[in-house]
């Protein structure tokens, strides 16, 4: 999902709007439509914070947000069903990625740049050396003045303060077969966020073909947003079981409409899960002149995927990133 009204902190929505730029500037130069408008519809209990929070960042930053009655809801969005006591919260200007083609055009454009891409070698250390850093694999060592860390899962082990508090989860990914596959289809249907009665989290979810990714099921994709089991990033378990997909099920049941309870496919991703939920884009500390790096930032980091990268830049280059993140400082988990 890419969305600008952003409800974890009002201070992440001018990253989202330079983020949003950068997606369109991808697009163009690579010629991959990456980013998909389906408005994003946000519904939770009454009492619940989540739909107050969407206004209160839509209203210090002047995002368009839609309030919808629950008597029209219905009518509107008939693929879902909501009780009377839900607040509905629509934003026009949000979608999603198309994941696939988004990480394509970023290798596809750092290579045009001069990059060399290597891949399927594995980072084995790093240390501070003479005049810069020197990363270790299992290839050879690699030199440089300064190195940029996304290592995502694996952060703990790589970045220096990274360990501190940083919980590496598994999240299962559902794909639930259709009745009628037009009627819940990109143009049809919105993208969606909803707080359900039970639980911390939130359940989010994308209109049928939404990606269109090669391998990926088909079916209505959904998952379920909220921190799960500790894993291990390098012994991810494959199997998916009954119990994982259930609450799916059980949500798709109350909520959606023309979505059966059969399992089209499922699968397992990892969250890195900062201490505060936040991400980290910082030098690294104690090495500030030689590495720095972004982790932390699970769940809800690709949307922000550009920015990130040309804050990494501006960092790698000794130069003030030109956007504010001094609020996603790494010094906040350090004693």
């Amino acid at each position: 999902l890419i969305r600008k009204a952003y409800f974890e902190h009002p201070d992440y929505v001018p990253l989202l709007e330079r983020s949003y730029a950068l997606w369109n500037q991808l697009e163009r130069e690579s010629g991959r439509r990456i980013y998909e408008e389906t408005g994003l519809l946000y519904a939770c209990p009454r009492g619940r914070d989540l739909i107050e929070r969407v206004r209160l960042s839509a209203r210090l930053h002047g995002i368009e947000v839609e309030t919808v009655p629950a008597e029209a809801a219905s009518e509107r969005f008939p693929q879902f069903s909501f009780p009377g006591d839900f607040d509905l919260l629509f934003e026009p200007h949000a979608g999603f990625l198309r994941v696939e083609d988004a990480v394509t055009a970023f290798v596809d454009g750092a290579r045009r740049h001069g990059a060399v891409i290597r891949e399927g070698e594995t980072v084995i250390g790093w240390r501070d050396s003479e005049g810069g850093v020197e990363v270790t694999t299992d290839r050879g060592v690699h030199r440089a003045r300064k190195a940029v860390f996304a290592a995502g899962a694996w952060s703990a082990g790589l970045v220096p303060g990274a360990a501190r508090g940083l919980r590496v989860t598994s999240q299962v990914l559902g794909w639930l077969q259709v009745e009628e596959p037009e009627d819940v289809a990109v143009g049809r249907m919105p993208c969606w966020a909803v707080v359900d009665r039970e639980g911390d989290g939130l359940y989010y979810g994308f209109p049928f073909g939404a990606s269109g990714n090669a391998g990926e099921p088909e079916g209505l994709k959904l998952a379920y947003h909220h921190p799960g089991e500790e894993a291990s990033p390098d012994d991810v378990r494959g199997a998916v079981t009954e119990d994982d997909v259930a609450p799916l099920i059980g949500f798709a049941s109350r909520y959606l409409n023309g979505v059966s309870a059969e399992v089209a496919g499922a699968k397992v991703c990892l969250y890195e899960n900062s201490p505060d939920g936040d991400f980290v884009v910082d030098d690294v500390p104690g090495h500030e002149e030689r590495a720095c790096a972004a982790w932390g930032l699970s769940g809800h980091g690709f949307k922000f995927a550009p920015v990130i990268g040309e804050i990494l830049a501006d960092l790698a280059a000794g130069d003030r990133p030109r956007l504010g993140v001094s609020f996603l400082n790494a010094s906040r988990f350090l004693d």
